[in-house]
Formats: C-alpha cells, structure tokens, sequence
C-alpha cells in the first residue's frame, strides 16, 4: 500500500514537471530491500549494481514521464532503475535515524549546557563567597582605620587637656602671686600700724608725763610758799 502511494506521488511529482532530465535532484531507494541497477530501462538489462540497499541515496539524472524507470547515478554506477523503488524524500527509517542523531545531538548539547550552567553557578557561588570574604575584610579594615584614628586622637586630646591643665595652673599661680603680694602688702600695712600705734603711744606717754611733772612742780611750789 505504500508503496503504491509513493508510486502515485512519484508519478505526481514526475507529471507536474516537463524536462525529463532533473538538475541536482536527489532519490532514495524505498522499503527494506535491495534493488539492482541496470544498464537499460528494463528488466532485460544486465546489472550494473546487484543490489542498493534501502536507504541509498542516488542522484537522479534523468526522470521520463513515460516510463516506469528513472535512469540514476550511484558513486561511478550509472543505471536504470524502477521509479516505485524510488522516493523524493529520506524513508522513514533514515528520517528516524536523522531525528535520532539530531536528538542525540541536541541532547549533547543540552548536557554541555547543563554542565557550563554547573559551572557557572559554581563560580557564582565561589564568587559569592569571595565577595563576602571580601567585605568581612573591608569590615575589619574599617574597624582598624576606626581604631587607629581613636588611637591618633588620643594624643591630641591628651595633648589638648595639657594645655588646658597648664593654663589652669598658670591662672592659679598669678592668683597666688597676687595672693601673696596682697598677703604682704597687708603685712606691710600691720607692721607700720603697729609702728604708728607704738609711736603713738610713746608720744602719748610723753605728753601725759610732761603734764603730770609740770603738775607736779606747781603743787611743790605752792607748799613751799
């Protein structure tokens, strides 16, 4: 049945074409089967090939329209053979052999992909891990420039704080200079009061020594008169 159906479609395809000679047209030979190439269009040819297997592919070289035979060409075997062993298109066996190698080869493919995606998300995560290896350690740089900085401000400010001390000192030794000077003057201003007072006192007595003697002498002159 099929391959009255392909004999109908190579019939067809042969009617709706006009030159009996194909250009660059290719056949494959159909069903599991060897057919013979022959010298002639006819079974009373001599064999030029005893058998082309299913699957072989031929170059048609000529393809009459009134005739149940196509003249082809296989490697250097140029013959004649039935159109109904003939078909246009790959047979299903070597279509499924070419999806085969192509599954085959997508699926090969589709493992290297897989496995350049492995590895992809290998360096991504080994990058991941670097990068937080990385900022760990920017985290501690920042934290020993933090340090260093606190340790580089300490003597400034202890810097700073004797200054400060210094100057408190200074303010309180010009307090105490100035303490002690008026302390002396002070001192100073005692001594000549007591000076004053004694002076003051010896003149004093002085004075009222004077008048007792000059009181003294007139009583006296008075009795003796």
């Amino acid at each position: 049945m099929m391959r009255l159906f392909a004999f109908f479609v190579l019939v067809l395809l042969g009617g709706a074409s006009t030159p009996t000679l194909a250009q660059s047209q290719n056949a494959w030979i159909d069903d599991e089967l060897f057919v013979p190439l022959r010298s002639g269009a006819g079974q009373q040819y001599r064999i030029v090939n005893r058998g082309l297997k299913t699957g072989t592919g031929v170059e048609i070289v000529e393809w009459p329209e009134d005739n149940n035979w196509a003249q082809v060409r296989y490697q250097d075997d140029e013959g004649w053979i039935q159109k109904q062993y003939l078909s246009r298109s790959p047979i299903a066996r070597m279509r499924l052999e070419q999806l085969q190698q192509r599954f085959s080869t997508v699926q090969s493919e589709l493992e290297a992909a897989r496995t350049e995606r492995e590895k992809l998300r290998n360096e991504r995560d080994q990058l991941a891990g670097e990068n937080d290896t990385l900022k760990s350690d920017l985290q501690q740089a920042r934290d020993r420039v933090e340090h260093l900085e606190e340790l580089a401000a300490e003597p400034m400010r202890l810097d700073k704080a004797n200054k400060e001390l210094n100057e408190k000192v200074s303010a309180l030794r010009t307090e105490l200079d100035q303490a002690q000077a008026q302390t002396a003057m002070l001192r100073d201003d005692k001594t000549s009061q007591q000076w004053a007072m004694g002076a003051g006192i010896l003149l004093l007595g002085g004075i009222l020594g004077w008048i007792f003697q000059s009181r003294g002498n007139r009583g006296r002159g008075s009795w003796m008169n």
